[in-house]
């Protein structure tokens, strides 16, 4: 066995069910609808950290107060979700759709941008933050949300930032 064959399997292991979905899928090219793929995909959702990320879940999709949703840093829901698209969670799970729905309606502002602000603290020009607003599009998108209206003003606003 070479080099290669040694990391590909390593990184194929099912103990860690997110590397080997992006293995399966960005290394190997395999179909999302390869079995494999599917069992994997499902996998990520039922062991290690997704389901970490999703306990203390309210019904409202939010961690703790619904406008907290950037703080506490690095474990409100934004955070959580951008960490569920990195893991390669399954955008479609009800958890993961209550906390897109949060996030649309407590960060998004009406330029398409996303700000740490929640909407009772914004003022109505407020054009969001740059760095959120790309992280999050990307996070939307990973999660299967590009063809959704909202993601693509998001889009908009990454692309005209520099105007108005």
């Amino acid at each position: 066995m070479n080099m290669l064959d040694s990391v590909r399997d390593w990184l194929l292991v099912p103990e860690n069910p997110s590397v080997r979905y992006f293995a399966l899928t960005d290394l190997l090219d395999r179909p999302a609808d390869a079995p494999e793929v599917s069992e994997t995909r499902q996998a990520i959702m039922m062991t290690g950290d997704v389901p970490r990320l999703l306990e203390g879940q309210t019904e409202g999709g939010y961690w703790g107060r619904p406008e907290a949703f950037y703080s506490p840093r690095f474990t409100g829901a934004v955070w959580r979700f951008m960490l569920l698209a990195e893991f390669g969670a399954d955008g479609s799970h009800p958890q993961i759709r209550k906390t897109a729905e949060h996030l649309f309606e407590y960060s998004q502002m009406e330029t398409g941008g996303f700000a740490s602000r929640g909407v009772t603290k914004r003022s109505p020009t407020d054009r969001g933050t740059p760095c959120l607003t790309g992280n999050m599009v990307w996070s939307y998108i990973r999660l299967g949300y590009l063809d959704d209206p909202r993601v693509q003003k998001g889009i908009e606003r990454m692309y005209w930032w520099g105007e108005a």
